[in-house]
């Protein structure tokens, strides 16, 4: 008799273990599948979210690095301005006076004089837009050599740019002031990846304005 209920018990568990190692159910294993692709998705949208995000701060900084450089060149060059008294032989501005100037009335030029150390003479400067991109123009006032470069790269569109002028002339008795305006943008092939910057900056002319 006790052989017997051993041998029940025995076969009862065994076929519990049965049941129980006996693997997973199709709904079980659906599940489990639903489960870790919702986790692959989320983890992918993720990944892809921040390599986009990587991408646009690169290009955004790229951006704000030629933004500066250009922005830093110009300044130095303004603020040495002088103003033009028609002593060299070739001249810069359209009139005596003058410190800056929009050639030919357009907001989107700007011309001055400046004294180059290198050469020791004045040089005739303008900057200007063309085709999206800032050029800088150079004049030897003395030899009349002249030199074009652009001052940012092909990776740049500059939709605007605005130079406004204050004081610019000896007979107003304010310091000359130049503002110029940017709008700016990246170019890429990818519309995610491209990046704009809107800003003003101002500079004012260190030499005094004085009457000559």
């Amino acid at each position: 008799m006790f052989y017997l209920n051993n041998f029940k018990k025995g076969f009862i568990l065994q076929n519990f273990l049965k049941k129980n190692l006996g693997g997973f159910t199709l709904i079980e294993i659906m599940i489990a599948v639903a489960i870790f692709s919702l986790l692959i998705s989320s983890a992918t949208t993720l990944f892809v979210s921040s390599i986009k995000e990587q991408r646009r701060s690169l290009s955004y900084q790229q951006l704000a690095d030629q933004v500066s450089y250009a922005i830093e060149y110009m300044s130095r060059s303004c603020r040495m301005a002088s103003k033009e008294i028609f002593d060299n032989p070739f001249h810069c501005l359209s009139s005596t006076g003058i410190n800056f100037e929009n050639p030919s009335g357009d907001a989107s030029r700007l011309r001055f004089i400046k004294f180059d150390e290198e050469s020791s003479a004045d040089i005739c400067h303008e900057f200007y837009l063309n085709n999206g991109q800032l050029i800088e123009y150079k004049r030897n006032m003395t030899t009349g050599e002249e030199i074009s470069q652009p001052l940012t790269s092909d990776n740049l569109q500059i939709n605007s740019l605005t130079f406004l002028l204050t004081g610019e002339t000896q007979n107003d008795d304010i310091q000359p002031f130049l503002t110029i305006f940017w709008n700016i943008q990246s170019i890429s092939e990818k519309e995610e990846d491209r990046t704009s910057l809107i800003f003003q900056t101002s500079i004012s002319q260190r030499n005094l304005d004085i009457r000559r």
